[in-house]
């Protein structure tokens, strides 16, 4: 698995950090959106402002409401359909070439990379959609959803392609349903313990415990 795989494409280091060479303005939409995930994964929903946003990704303040009609709301929707998106398709690959077991320690290996590169200064942003209450009012955005669904909609596609790997190993459905509740939450909970402690430790001991737990899974459906 390339290294930090997980938010390299997320952050778009280059483009944020780094001066912007011209023939990559006209990309200021897909920006701005990768430039707010990353900002919410650092200080939460309400504590970003459009003036952070468009100074993070050095973009004119003109650029929100001439991309973004629905103002802040929008922009943030957006960006966490941008985040889990960011996740789900190395998170599919990774569980489609290596399997759950393998696929899964591989994925929490670059987590617990991308917390120690960040100095645990970011998180996942949507643990943090999840769970920070949003100042604004969460009208669903035509062909978008809420804040709230969209969050959802995130956890239930990790959800949904973790059980389908173990499925396509032999895990009954059932089982599967409740693994992948416990992989979900244990991971996204260890994040959260991480910042707190400034270390990978929590996330690392979640992976000791929840990798023989699939294996053990895994074999027992094939006895």
């Amino acid at each position: 698995m390339p290294n930090g795989i997980i938010y390299q494409r997320l952050t778009m280091t280059d483009d944020i950090v780094n001066p912007i060479p011209p023939k990559k303005r006209a990309n200021t939409r897909k920006r701005l959106v990768a430039g707010t995930a990353d900002l919410i994964r650092r200080k939460g929903l309400n504590a970003t402002s459009l003036r952070d946003v468009v100074s993070h990704v050095e973009a004119s303040r003109g650029a929100i409401p001439h991309h973004f009609p629905g103002g802040k709301h929008q922009l943030l929707v957006e960006a966490v359909q941008f985040a889990g998106e960011q996740v789900s398709v190395p998170l599919g690959q990774v569980l489609e070439s290596q399997g759950s077991v393998r696929g899964l320690a591989s994925f929490m290996t670059q987590w617990g990379k991308m917390l120690e590169d960040s100095q645990f200064d970011a998180g996942c942003p949507i643990l943090v959609a999840a769970v920070e209450p949003y100042d604004g009012e969460d009208q669903p955005i035509p062909g978008l959803g809420s804040l709230r669904e969209k969050t959802n909609q995130v956890f239930n596609d990790w959800h949904h392609l973790l059980k389908h790997a173990l499925q396509r190993e032999g895990v009954a459905p059932r089982r599967a349903e409740s693994l992948c509740t416990l992989v979900v939450a244990a991971v996204e909970g260890s994040i959260a313990l991480c910042r707190a402690q400034r270390s990978a430790q929590p996330l690392h001991e979640i992976k000791r415990e929840l990798i023989p737990l699939l294996e053990q899974a895994i074999t027992q459906s094939q006895a």
